[in-house]
């Protein structure tokens, strides 16, 4: 297990992947029902967007079956000292409409120069606009297969430092960003800060792809399985649908 843990963070961040076996296709399919996201003694909720008080948001996180199955999975090689994080799950259309306002105000105020279509574009570097079908048939996150999470120590309950927030809409929230050489001159942190948010982020990006999820490039924290943006990224035809009459139907 630890050879395991030590290889992958040994490995640098690349968005290469395996292609998937029918075999893996089908799982996807027969775990596709849409369920509650329960807490564990190593899974933390964080449901930040419910607690940010964004309109559509729900009290209760939901996913796909198959995405739950492999958290779980994950937790059993992860060292007992660490547990997973849950930023985000499924989203509602009115959550994504509620995100793509918010991120668009903190966009516009820190670059206040930018044209409309500049404006547009570093806003979709970061949330996927609802109703935008030439980029995302389904928003990821509507779908059930998207997630965003991050890992943390179990004994403090604090989460490891990957030196950006969550949601942060800067170039430090790019997945591969401290692979580059450490250069004191460009970045406020020390080198030993560098080379652990380095580890911490392979540590993640590398057991969620070994699990067969793929991550969004410009966000550390997103990871996705059998979505569109995972089939987009695999070359695949089939993905999921939107899982929010599933949701709803849940709710009641």
């Amino acid at each position: 297990m630890e050879d395991k843990l030590s290889t992958v963070i040994r490995t640098p961040i690349e968005h290469h992947y395996s292609r998937v076996s029918s075999d893996q296709l089908c799982e996807l399919q027969h775990h596709n029902q849409a369920i509650e996201l329960k807490p564990l003694l190593r899974l933390k909720l964080a449901n930040c967007y419910f607690h940010e008080g964004h309109y559509g948001c729900a009290e209760r996180m939901y996913c796909r079956e198959v995405v739950a199955i492999r958290l779980q999975a994950l937790l059993t090689v992860l060292p007992d000292t660490l547990g997973i994080i849950v930023f985000d799950a499924f989203r509602s259309i009115a959550t994504q409409h509620s995100l793509f306002e918010s991120i668009s105000k903190d966009i516009r105020c820190r670059y206040p120069a930018f044209t409309e279509s500049e404006l547009n574009a570093e806003v979709r570097k970061f949330v996927a606009h609802p109703d935008e079908p030439s980029r995302f048939a389904i928003p990821p996150h509507n779908s059930g297969g998207a997630i965003d999470l991050a890992l943390f120590d179990v004994s403090t309950g604090h989460q490891l430092n990957f030196g950006s927030g969550f949601d942060e809409q800067t170039p430090l929230a790019v997945t591969d960003y401290f692979e580059q050489p450490y250069d004191r001159s460009q970045t406020l942190f020390n080198e030993s800060e560098w080379l652990t948010i380095r580890d911490n982020r392979r540590l993640l990006f590398g057991l969620m792809k070994s699990y067969g999820f793929v991550n969004f490039s410009c966000e550390w924290w997103h990871f996705d399985l059998g979505d569109c943006l995972w089939a987009n990224e695999l070359g695949i035809d089939w993905y999921y649908p939107s899982m929010e009459h599933d949701v709803q139907t849940l709710k009641e």
